[in-house]
């Protein structure tokens, strides 16, 4: 059971911790980018805004959604789009391709987070406190380490260097959560028309609009604000 315990949480830890350690790497990565792709300070900056406002996002709504379809469904479903977008962002020939695949981890290691969270809330009943403390942990330190971590991987591959360090943990949270987690429990379609209906779709849209315009604004000042 002990054995058990360890690779159900190893499953959940390696997975929840791609969002805090990707959103740290990329500040070392930006002047590359930024080098590369022949931009403003300004717009590079939009991989770490759409990141973190795409995370503020995804992260109630795919909550939700593992409610409706699955925790192990949205987990897995999370993984394979932290793995598309650290496969398509280094061949990105254009900086809206990059940030396209940015936004798509964001969302993919947002939806990981409450699904690995509520997994363990349903599944592991003996000390579960420990156990969420473990995610907290890897959490933490990956915030802590990240920045260590991207200046290594710059260094020796440059900032494609920073998405593809993210398959080894994408491979064993795939591989341990396939066959640790149980089986999601089918909802009857009543039940799930249900809960979709509790989804604030317009409100989500307003917020998400409302964010990406302020953002624009406050990015669009060169020095300082001009009031005439």
């Amino acid at each position: 059971m002990k054995k058990n315990r360890a690779l159900f949480l190893t499953a959940v830890a390696s997975g929840t911790m791609l969002n805090p350690l990707n959103s740290s790497m990329i500040a070392l990565a930006l002047h590359s980018i930024q080098k590369d792709f022949h931009l403003s300070f300004s717009t590079v900056s939009w991989l770490i805004s759409s990141f973190y406002l795409a995370s503020a996002v995804a992260q109630p709504v795919t909550g939700k959604i593992g409610d409706i379809f699955g925790r192990k469904k949205t987990f897995l479903t999370g993984l394979i789009l932290v793995a598309l977008s650290a496969l398509g962002a280094p061949l990105a020939s254009t900086f809206l391709m990059l940030l396209i695949m940015r936004l798509f981890q964001s969302i993919g290691s947002s939806a990981i987070y409450p699904s690995g969270m509520a997994l363990i809330r349903d599944h592991i009943k003996d000390r579960q406190a420990s156990a969420l403390a473990v995610l907290s942990i890897f959490a933490s330190a990956m915030v802590a380490l990240g920045p260590t971590i991207g200046g290594f991987l710059i260094v020796l591959g440059n900032w494609p260097a920073i998405f593809w360090v993210n398959f080894p943990f994408i491979i064993l949270s795939f591989l341990l959560g396939w066959y640790m987690f149980p089986k999601d429990i089918k909802q009857d379609k009543s039940h799930m028309k249900e809960l979709f209906s509790h989804l604030d779709f317009l409100g989500i849209g307003f917020f998400a609009a409302g964010m990406v315009f302020f953002l624009w604004f406050l990015l669009s000042f060169e020095e300082k604000i001009h009031y005439l």
